[in-house]
């Protein structure tokens, strides 16, 4: 289980940057919702029923599940939401099928000195469509201790020190419909959920972010896109009736 945020990227042999707020939520099996918001769009809560262009929102959004490549130091990065290929599609009229990426593998890193983590790889630039080497730097966060305005590393507590305390809830939820891909996932203080519509051309994707602030007692929405609402089953950390086609996968 682990909450990342990327502190930047960089195209080799370009300087880095970061131009978004990458947050991706990791549950205990593996499943993931990675989305990337640009920071110019950051919080982003929509005005009316209509969403704005979506690349014009977001550089990217993918759900899916990691696996290890045993013996190695690297991971494969299953994707059952990709909106990259997925905006490919509608602009080229291509079957979803025929716009899919190659496997999505990184390789991680250590860095001396601190408790980031390196990913290097290599993979379509977005600009250029060129297969090009890159270089993420990851952090990972207390989803327990983090709030909007302050990051808290994994392991420490608000005060810097050192704790052990594992974070909770944490729950995934799949939306199970046909013509559907769906996921909320909840770790501690922050929740992260998309939809994904496989027979609508316009705005096929909806993704939600939201954060519990507990000195206030609500939640803050930080992100609202789309044309989907999503239930709020990750409010209650007990046993609840599941609204339409959800369900708890762990």
């Amino acid at each position: 289980m682990v909450l990342s945020t990327r502190v930047s990227l960089q195209w080799l042999p370009d300087e880095p940057q970061e131009c978004t707020n990458t947050m991706v939520f990791t549950s205990l099996k593996d499943h993931f919702v990675d989305v990337r918001i640009y920071k110019d769009q950051y919080p982003y809560r929509q005005s009316g029923d209509t969403p704005e262009k979506f690349e014009n929102v977001f550089q990217w959004v993918i759900v899916g599940d990691e696996e290890e490549i045993e013996g190695t130091n690297q991971i494969q990065f299953n994707h059952t939401v990709n909106s990259q290929e997925i905006m490919k599609s509608l602009v080229s009229g291509k079957p979803l099928s025929e716009c899919r990426s190659a496997p999505d593998i990184g390789s991680f890193w250590a860095i001396e000195g601190t408790e980031d983590r390196k990913e290097t790889g290599s993979m379509a630039h977005p600009d250029t469509g060129i297969k090009t080497e890159y270089v993420e730097i990851w952090r990972s966060l207390n989803p327990n201790a983090s709030s909007v305005k302050r990051e808290v590393r994994e392991g420490y507590d608000v005060t810097g020190l050192a704790t052990q305390d594992a974070p909770g809830p944490v729950m995934t939820f799949d939306l199970k419909a046909d013509g559907f891909i769906g996921r909320i996932i909840r770790l501690g203080n922050w929740v992260q959920g998309v939809i994904y519509e496989e027979n609508e051309r316009r705005f096929p994707i909806s993704v939600m972010r939201s954060f519990w602030d507990a000195d206030s007692g609500v939640w803050q929405e930080l992100v609202g896109y789309g044309k989907h609402e999503f239930p709020e089953i990750y409010k209650s950390e007990g046993t609840c009736r599941l609204p339409g086609s959800w369900e708890l996968v762990e």
